[in-house]
C-alpha cells in the first residue's frame, strides 16, 4: 500500500521560493514537505567578498589573485554577484592549491626561470641543481624562489600547471605560474 503525499514537487519550489523572497535562509525540507528556515535572514552576504577582500582572503596581491584566476588556479566570480568571491569556494580553491610537505623534510621544491620556461623541480640543494643546470643550458638560468617540499609536492605543483606543460619538467612561462610562486613564497614566510 502507497501512501499517498501531500504534497507535490512544485509545492515544495514555491515554499522555498517564498522563503528565500522574505529572506529565511532555507535548512531543511523535512518528510511532509515543510520547509524549515532559520529565524533570522541568510547571511549569504557575509560569505561573499570583492576583489580587494578576496585578494586579501588570499594573502596575495589584486594583480596576482587576477592572474591566478586567469590560469585557474583559483574561481571566477560567483554566477549570481558579479565581481563577488564566495568564501567557501575561495578555501576549497586555496586547500587545492597550497602544496605543503607531510613530513619534515630538508629537500627542497625550486623554481628556476629562463626566457620563455620555467622549470619546477625537486632536489636536496636547489643552488647546487642550478649549477648543474647552467653548466648544461646555453641560456641564462635565474632562481625565482625555492620552498620546502618533498616529491609529492613537486607532482602536485606539475599536475596545477599541466596545461602549461612545454616538456619535462619545464613549463611556458605566465603570469599566473609567476603569481603562484610568488604566493608560495609569501606564504612560507
Amino acid at each position: 500500500m502507497t501512501r499517498a503525499l501531500p504534497f507535490t514537487q512544485a509545492s515544495i519550489r514555491r515554499r522555498i521560493a517564498a522563503a528565500r523572497s522574505a529572506g529565511l535562509q532555507i535548512i531543511a525540507i523535512d518528510p511532509d514537505g515543510e520547509v524549515q528556515t532559520m529565524k533570522g535572514p541568510a547571511k549569504s552576504s557575509l560569505r561573499l567578498l570583492n576583489c580587494f577582500e578576496a585578494a586579501a582572503y588570499c594573502r596575495c596581491t589584486d594583480s596576482q589573485f587576477r592572474d591566478l584566476i586567469a590560469d585557474r588556479l583559483l574561481p571566477k566570480h560567483s554566477s549570481r554577484d558579479r565581481y563577488m568571491w564566495d568564501r567557501m569556494a575561495l578555501d576549497v580553491a586555496l586547500k587545492s592549491i597550497d602544496v605543503r610537505p607531510r613530513f619534515s623534510t630538508s629537500a627542497e621544491v625550486y623554481f628556476i626561470e629562463t626566457e620563455r620556461f620555467i622549470k619546477i623541480g625537486f632536489s636536496g640543494s636547489a643552488k647546487v641543481r642550478m649549477w648543474h643546470l647552467q653548466t648544461a643550458t646555453p641560456y641564462d638560468l635565474k632562481l625565482l624562489g625555492v620552498i620546502n617540499g618533498d616529491e609529492e609536492c613537486e607532482q602536485c605543483i606539475h599536475a596545477l600547471f599541466a596545461h602549461r606543460r612545454h616538456r619535462g619538467e619545464w613549463f611556458r612561462k605566465s603570469s599566473g605560474l609567476l603569481a603562484y610562486i610568488e604566493w608560495l613564497r609569501a606564504r612560507k614566510s
